[in-house]
């Protein structure tokens, strides 16, 4: 693998994607939506310098998700998010170890261990310096974290770009990530940040 410094790290497709289910067409689409104006004190997660750009959008994600689950009646975004941390540095052993993260192995694990709060877990830490801070507590994380797992995680249709025939994220389908978001309140979506693609 190359050894990318910033972003998510493309994966191949595995057997645990899970095409998205269709629902809404394009017609169904509002003019406009947006999920994140209905939470109460909503701010875009600050990565810092940390290449933590996975685990602050699954993150997100999921307090999205809980929002809608909670009828957007929630105190405010602080309470309810995940600790970003715990996304970052929770790795099995056969997973990727440096910076940034694969995200097919950052959803297998919140969906396999779960995420604790954000107020039980925030200390801002790179690879591979953190694991041995994260080690220390681990076991306590994981207890804390067991109820607050992810189901399936869906992957989005792509389709190859004319402008980079060899990338194996090719595009994303617009109409595709419409649809989760309308379905879901959000979509993570990746893609290069390095080589100046």
């Amino acid at each position: 693998m190359k050894d990318y410094k910033f972003g998510a790290i493309p994966s191949p497709l595995g057997p645990r994607d899970y095409a998205m289910p269709s629902g809404a067409g394009e017609k169904d689409f509002p003019k406009e939506y947006s999920s994140i104006s209905k939470i109460k004190n909503f701010k875009v997660l600050n990565q810092l310098q940390y290449n933590s750009c996975v685990a602050n959008a699954i993150v997100m994600a999921m307090a999205i998700k809980y929002a809608m689950e909670h009828n957007w009646e929630l105190p405010d975004l602080e309470a309810i998010l995940r600790s970003i941390y715990m996304c970052y540095l929770n790795r099995e052993p056969q997973d990727y170890q440096g910076e940034g993260m694969i995200p097919r192995e950052a959803f297998k694990n919140v969906q396999k261990f779960g995420l604790c709060l954000k107020s039980e877990f925030h200390k801002p830490m790179e690879v591979p310096e953190g694991y041995a801070e994260f080690n220390k507590v681990k076991t306590k994380l994981l207890e804390l974290a067991k109820n607050n797992k992810i189901g399936n995680y869906y992957h989005i249709p792509i389709y190859e770009s004319p402008r980079f025939p060899n990338s194996p994220l090719g595009l994303l389908d617009a109409t595709a990530i419409k649809k989760a978001v309308m379905k879901n309140g959000s979509a993570v979506v990746c893609f290069y940040v390095f080589d100046n693609i």
